[in-house]
């Protein structure tokens, strides 16, 4: 939902006065005061009765007053949204959820940050949704339909990536989410995201051998394959193998597919980077989208590491809030040099409500080869 309106001026009620509405004022009363609440909504409500010095309605209320916003954060909220579907359909596209809450602290807890970087995100923020990547640059994107294709014979969606067919999981069902899906994945390597993996002077060059650690669709490893001697895609979503056999099956002479996850030790499900690569096999460049699993998988490849004299890393570092510093002090105890993305991302966890939330930098940029960056 992108409303284009200021957090501060939305008109919003909240649903329910129990024990959840309550904690919210308990631990964040300084900021929800902040917000311009007309009041609330509970089906049991009394005639008359008031909640923080505000009104509480019946939902009925959603019948005369069509252009407010409804936040819903307790745990009824399926529920909720089914009655609203059903009774009140006009609100469906103006319900606020938790992470609208989470926008809230982001904006207090930053208001007063300087840095440029952070003022960027936390402006885009009291006029847009909460994101992973909240910038400006997102809007080209929005309303981008894009020449998806469908395979009739695989029954597959993809999409021509650099002139070159890229297959989407047989999860993406249907144009718009295949369209949807793809948008993301442009906007997250644009120019001026904080996940975008390749910058000038931080590149692939030819003839370079590649790791590729959390794969997905594929679109960073199509991008190089041209360049590449030989690369490796280590994926264990099962959703995406399949597409990622069809996409690359052109370059199977110089592509290994591992169906394992990348940390620190070995199982059915995961290997290390140490037992995948062959030995003295030198790594020229390592890509890693791990879901926190970054630093361990990093621990687990400590040889190819220490043998590879011209490796450059691209790691995300947004899923764990300490990530960026631990990554940052373990390649420059081995000589790398080391720099952030421009810029910042937020990342979700369901456990962590009740916990202000903290911006991330997206990835860490590490060069062996000072000479070469």
């Amino acid at each position: 939902m992108t409303t284009g309106q200021d957090i501060y001026q939305m008109r919003i009620y909240i649903w329910g006065t129990g024990e959840t509405t309550r904690e919210l004022w308990q631990f964040f009363g300084g900021e929800v005061c902040r917000l311009n609440i007309v009041g609330y909504i509970d089906n049991r409500c009394v005639e008359g009765e008031k909640f923080k010095e505000q009104m509480v309605y019946s939902p009925d209320i959603l019948l005369t007053d069509r252009d407010a916003y409804v936040l819903i954060i307790n745990r009824f909220y399926e529920e909720i949204r089914r009655e609203i579907a059903n009774k009140y359909s006009w609100y469906l596209d103006k319900i606020l959820d938790k992470n609208f809450i989470k926008r809230l602290l982001l904006i207090s807890r930053y208001r007063k940050v300087e840095e440029e970087e952070i003022r960027e995100f936390v402006l885009y923020l009291r006029t847009h949704p909460l994101k992973a990547i909240s910038n400006e640059f997102l809007d080209k994107y929005e309303r981008r339909k894009y020449p998806i294709c469908f395979d009739d014979e695989k029954e597959m969606y993809y999409v021509y990536e650099n002139g070159k067919p890229m297959f989407f999981s047989r999860k993406i069902r249907d144009y718009e989410s295949a369209n949807t899906y793809y948008k993301y994945i442009c906007a997250e390597q644009d120019l001026k995201s904080p996940h975008r993996y390749l910058v000038d002077g931080f590149e692939i060059k030819e003839g370079d051998v590649v790791v590729d650690a959390g794969v997905a669709e594929g679109n960073f490893s199509l991008n190089i394959i041209d360049k590449v001697k030989k690369i490796y895609l280590f994926e264990p979503d099962a959703d995406w193998l399949e597409a990622l056999r069809y996409t690359f099956e052109p370059y199977k002479d110089k592509v290994v597919i591992v169906s394992k996850a990348l940390s620190d030790f070995e199982n059915e499900e995961y290997t290390k980077l140490d037992d995948a690569i062959p030995v003295n096999e030198q790594v020229d460049f390592i890509k890693m989208d791990i879901e926190g699993e970054e630093y361990h998988a990093i621990l687990g490849g400590t040889r190819v590491i220490d043998q590879s004299p011209e490796l450059k890393c691209a790691i995300c570092t947004y899923h764990q809030e300490l990530a960026y510093d631990i990554l940052k002090n373990w390649f420059n105890q081995r000589g790398f040099y080391t720099e952030p993305s421009r810029g910042y991302m937020w990342f979700d966890t369901e456990s962590d409500f009740y916990k202000v939330p903290v911006l991330r930098k997206g990835m860490i940029r590490c060069n062996k080869n000072i000479d070469s960056k």
